[in-house]
């Protein structure tokens, strides 16, 4: 059996990639309640995603991690490619009332790096704000 893989001296831009990902559209799809098709679809979506990205961005590169300079375009472009009814894990796991979440992940992660490393985060807090409230209010 041979197992497929790329070697990397340096992961971190990888992993904070997929991160800037996820992370977004997890928060963005659960803000909005909509699939990532939609958000991908709906202008005021596309945007909160965007802010949030350009937040973990900041935070990665205060990190030392050097992202690729147009990733968030890609990202965001990579979305549009996904099934238009696609669901976040985070979304689904919302959507069952009662079932553990991974909202401190992708918001609490964000607002606590952010403040560590002095990088405002006003975005992610309103969204992850807001998705907490309507939560506990469930």
């Amino acid at each position: 059996m041979q197992i497929n893989y790329q070697w990397r001296t340096d992961p971190y831009p990888d992993i904070w990639s997929k991160y800037l990902f996820i992370s977004a559209f997890a928060l963005t799809t659960v803000f909005f309640n909509k699939t990532i098709g939609e958000v991908a679809g709906d202008s005021q979506a596309t945007q909160t995603a965007r802010e949030i990205m350009q937040e973990i961005y900041a935070i990665a590169t205060a990190q030392g991690v050097e992202l690729p300079e147009h990733i968030i375009p890609k990202q965001l472009a990579m979305a549009a490619q996904f099934p238009y009814d696609t669901k976040t894990s985070y979304h689904r796991d919302v959507a069952s009332k009662g079932r553990l979440n991974e909202g401190d992940l992708y918001g609490g992660t964000i607002l606590r790096q952010g403040a560590e490393l002095g990088v405002p985060t006003p975005v992610t807090r309103s969204v992850y704000s807001a998705i907490q409230d309507r939560l506990s209010a469930k």
